[in-house]
């Protein structure tokens, strides 16, 4: 959203590549960031429950 500035182009990969060709680009709010794998490791630990 906003103005192209002069001088711009379009690198490989990028949204503003995907707009250039006549392609939508989709950008996600928000993404998952969680670390499937620490939690793995901390299923692993004996934690007391409660």
């Amino acid at each position: 959203i906003g103005e192209v500035r002069e001088g711009f182009r379009a690198e490989g990969g990028t949204d503003f590549e995907a707009i250039e060709e006549g392609f939508v680009s989709i950008t996600p709010m928000r993404s998952d960031m969680t670390n499937h794998a620490a939690i793995e490791d901390l299923r692993e630990w004996n934690l007391v429950e409660y």
